[in-house]
């Protein structure tokens, strides 16, 4: 295929450019996708985090409160202890009468009071008291209650705090059992209704300053975290394309033993992260396709390769405009030298270097205007090369001319061959063939005045001019010496004098 020129520049920076941006592409694509990979996984993980650490502060802000209620409820139990010793005095007539009004007063905030004698039996009953004080009863440390009524095991003389559970389902109690007097054991409870109560509320709030939380995280195109309870129920979050009953049971066997699990999906479409939060019984989700994770290195490299495109379209543009402006002025060169070949160089030399330099950059100081400059130059000598040739050629067809008559001449010197004497004592025949247009060849025949027939033969050792002016001197001697009646030997003896007097050329 033949191309232009100008194809063959755009071809040639196209390539380039194209080999040079295609690696780079390439090599950037790969590059950048796995910083971005990274980039995406580590804020994913980043922003699990941060619903780990919300999470981990509201639940010691709930363990602090549950302290805080529990701690509150022993001081309330232990100072209404204080204050119910002082009436348990046996001075006091009417410390029983004191013991029920204080019963009734307590019961408006969910008190319960009871008093028992030395044996452990009840002086002041108390229903809840009373059942959680049962015979076989245990509180969490599995020490019997029966026996913390009993007067000889409160020798210290310190109170004891006791929570007990009556029956499955119902909320604990939480006691204190304290000696009076070394007469009664006083025994102050109270629900734990009040602390299972701010823990339920406190948890109904953590979990609405989660979903706040988990609503206002900026995250990835299709990112979801989740909050899960034990059950399954989803707490916080959208709930998300991973669910909690979704994933395999060695993931969520492998989380509850608190390590953070990290995997992808069966069919490679989602990246997870699971989390569990032993104290609270709940599991934290986070899941994100990983569309979403490669879509902004994807986005990237198309942006590269558009750029890439369009400063390939620049580049070749600028090229294209490039090289027509550089082929222009060697488009007119090519045209002057077709010209050429049809140029009248028989007008004058100027008009002729005019025509030629005409539109060409000889003031340029690049190679183009170099060789339109040698262009003109060689225009300029061609122009005079075939004015010389012109007058070489005119010269050599005077010179032509003047040999074509100088031959006539020379063969009007000789005798015609139709002269030649036929028959008699001799026949004579004549051709003659000069190696040029004269030359020294000679030839005579002719009747001497004596009668004597004569045949002359000849050639000069030359040719050409010189040699023709010798032979017609020659010719003419050859007639006077046989004129004046010499012999052959005579006559060829005068000739050869006569010719070597003017012979420098020794012909």
């Amino acid at each position: 295929m033949n191309f232009s020129l100008r194809t063959k520049l755009l071809l040639m920076v196209g390539c380039a450019v194209i080999f040079t941006a295609l690696p780079v592409n390439f090599f950037s694509r790969n590059y950048i996708t796995g910083r971005i990979v990274e980039h995406e996984t580590a804020e994913f993980a980043n922003t699990l985090s941060l619903v780990e650490d919300g999470l981990n502060v509201r639940y010691l802000h709930l363990l602090t409160s549950e302290v805080e209620s529990v701690l509150q409820a022993k001081r309330d139990l232990s100072q209404y202890a204080l204050l119910l010793s002082e009436i348990l005095t046996p001075e006091h007539e009417a410390w029983a009468d004191l013991i029920l009004r204080w019963q009734h007063m307590l019961a408006a905030d969910d008190f319960h009071l009871a008093v028992f004698d030395r044996q452990g039996e009840p002086v002041v009953k108390d229903r809840l008291i009373e059942r959680a004080t049962a015979e076989g009863r245990l509180d969490f440390k599995k020490q019997s209650l029966r026996e913390m009524t009993l007067l000889q095991s409160r020798k210290d003389g310190k109170g004891q705090y006791a929570v007990a559970k009556l029956d499955k389902g119902r909320t604990p109690v939480l006691l204190f059992f304290m000696p009076v007097r070394e007469t009664w054991v006083l025994a102050l409870a109270m629900p734990i209704i009040n602390i299972e109560t701010g823990r339920k509320l406190m948890k109904e709030r953590m979990i609405t300053v989660m979903r706040a939380r988990i609503d206002s995280l900026e995250r990835s195109y299709g990112a979801a975290i989740t909050l899960y309870d034990e059950k399954g129920e989803v707490l916080a979050g959208e709930g998300g394309i991973l669910s909690l009953d979704s994933l395999p049971p060695e993931v969520l066997a492998k989380a509850r033993k608190g390590t953070h699990v990290e995997g992808v999906t069966e069919d490679k479409s989602l990246l997870y992260r699971v989390s569990f939060f032993n104290a609270l019984d709940w599991y934290a989700i986070a899941s994100i396709p990983m569309s979403s994770i490669s879509g902004p290195a994807k986005e990237l490299t198309s942006m590269l390769l558009i750029v890439s495109g369009a400063i390939l379209a620049a580049i070749l543009l600028f090229t294209l405009l490039l090289t027509m402006k550089m082929l222009t002025p060697l488009r007119l060169l090519a045209k002057k030298a077709g010209s050429i070949a049809m140029a009248d160089f028989s007008s004058e030399e100027g008009s002729l270097l005019a025509e030629t330099a005409e539109g060409l950059p000889v003031e340029q100081k690049d190679e183009v205007g170099q060789l339109a400059l040698s262009f003109v130059n060689m225009a300029r000598a061609l122009s005079q090369n075939i004015k010389k040739l012109v007058e070489a050629t005119a010269a050599s067809q005077r010179m032509l001319g003047e040999l074509e008559a100088a031959r006539e001449i020379q063969m009007g010197i000789l005798p015609p061959p139709e002269s030649a004497p036929d028959g008699g004592a001799c026949s004579v025949s004549v051709l003659l063939h000069s190696a040029k247009e004269v030359g020294g060849d000679l030839y005579d025949f002719f009747t001497a005045p004596d009668g004597r027939q004569v045949v002359v033969v000849g050639d000069v050792s030359d040719k050409g001019v010189p040699a023709a002016l010798f032979m017609s001197m020659t010719v003419t001697l050859v007639r006077y010496a046989i004129a004046d009646g010499l012999s052959c030997a005579d006559a060829m003896a005068r000739i050869n004098d006569r010719l070597a007097e003017n012979n420098p050329s020794c012909m």
